[in-house]
């Protein structure tokens, strides 16, 4: 192609192009028709994207952002520098030689002891929390070890011959129950252990104790605790008094077992007022909102589930905006 035709085919494509923004600019639909050559084209799209033309309301027909679509970034209140947080007891060689390293049920074990102790009576709490609290042990350091080692793999006898003595159909990598038993001895749970929690300043002890993992230790007065979701507080001969930095005072009656979904029938008015407070302000997408949420979850989670099933009146736009955010975190807690 000539020069004098490119020339001609470029003052074409300045025309056109005015053509085009003229009738999208006046909102007017547009439909080029006919035999067009493909480098027309082209020339008519560097022009336009030449000039840095856009219509002069394309921000506003844009959505503006909304802040329940983006996720804050995790973040957790630093520790108190007078927490008190027991060990667990190790895990015994009986229960490393009944876990089979490579069996990925852990999880689904852990979580289902967990749901069947929201429901369970008093006598059978601690037992079924030390049982989901070892089955996390067990699925953290199964992914510690896949993570160092490898992935064990299945693969079943194909042959239409019998399958040879001794063929294992779960193939582990070596010196995977070596590294498992030395993973399971730094086993925390994963986020068992990290999410869910809430520090408690303890105000008075009246004999009271933490079970954890099964094993009672007694809560000494003028330390803080963080109670997790497998953890127990055992009042002792007297009222247990707790003391939340933002939520005020919990107040536990002598003798009663508290599991940490049982915190919010214990807040006062002040704890009440601001959980209530925090929830409206989650669900109408208020991110720092929702990041306090996710730090005092045990004594939020009831709130929570009442906000999310709270009927949207039919014909109006959902009041609740971050019904969403709200649904992460209450299976932030239960799952």
């Amino acid at each position: 192609m000539s020069r004098l035709e490119t020339a001609a085919l470029w003052i074409a494509a300045l025309g056109l192009a005015a053509f085009l923004i003229m009738r999208v600019g006046r909102r007017e639909r547009l439909l080029l028709d006919g035999r067009i050559s493909p480098r027309l084209v082209r020339m008519v799209a560097v022009l336009v994207v030449a000039f840095g033309w856009r219509p002069a309301d394309a921000h506003a027909a844009e959505p503006p952002p909304d802040a329940c679509q983006t996720i804050p970034p995790p973040a957790a209140p630093p520790p108190p520098g007078d927490l008190f947080d027991p060990p667990r007891a190790p895990l015994g060689r009986a229960d490393l030689e009944r876990a089979h390293p490579a069996d990925p049920h852990f999880a689904r074990e852990a979580h289902a002891h967990f749901t069947a102790a929201r429901r369970a009576a008093p006598a059978e709490l601690a037992s079924l929390l030390a049982r989901a609290d070892r089955a996390a042990r067990f699925d953290d350091a199964r992914l510690m070890t896949i993570r160092e080692v490898g992935q064990p793999v299945f693969r079943p006898w194909m042959s239409k011959a019998g399958r040879p003595v001794g063929y294992e159909e779960i193939q582990i990598p070596k010196g995977f129950h070596e590294v498992f038993g030395k993973k399971l001895a730094v086993a925390t749970g994963g986020t068992w252990h990290s999410e869910g929690t809430i520090d408690l300043a303890i105000v008075t002890s009246s004999g009271a104790s933490l079970v954890r993992a099964g094993v009672s230790t007694p809560l000494p007065e003028g330390k803080t605790i963080r109670l997790r979701r497998f953890d127990l507080i055992q009042a002792g001969n007297g009222p247990l008094t707790l003391r939340h930095a933002d939520l005020g005072e919990l107040v536990v009656p002598a003798g009663q077992l508290v599991a940490s979904w049982h915190l919010p029938r214990h807040l006062g008015a002040q704890g009440r007022a601001k959980v209530d407070a925090l929830v409206r302000r989650a669900g109408a997408c208020d991110a720092a909102a929702q990041r306090e949420l996710e730090w005092i979850l045990p004594a939020a989670h009831e709130a929570i589930a009442s906000a999310i099933a709270t009927p949207i009146p039919e014909g109006i736009v959902d009041p609740l905006r971050g019904r969403a955010a709200l649904r992460l975190l209450l299976a932030l807690y239960l799952e």
